[in-house]
């Protein structure tokens, strides 16, 4: 948690998809107390081997949520929670 935000140290990691066609902030919402909240910010994507931040304003640290990212290679949703 920084002041309202919860952030979250990613990494992708890949050797069949050219990750920098792919936009994380429009493919990545937290999902927690009814409410879906978009990324304030997202790392861009590029090639193969990526770190980052995700950053999500959600007022307060959270117990429970969940992650989902869309649209990437063959999988059409990936789900992390947390609870």
């Amino acid at each position: 948690m920084k002041n309202e935000n919860m952030i979250f140290d990613i990494e992708f990691n890949t050797h069949t998809v050219d990750l920098s066609q792919l936009d994380l902030a429009k493919l990545v919402v937290l999902e927690a107390d009814g409410r879906q909240i978009v990324p304030l910010s997202a790392p861009a994507l590029s090639g193969h081997h990526n770190l980052g931040e995700l950053v999500f304003n959600t007022g307060k640290e959270l117990n429970r949520f969940k992650i989902k990212i869309r649209g990437i290679q063959d999988v059409n949703e990936r789900a992390l929670e947390w609870s």
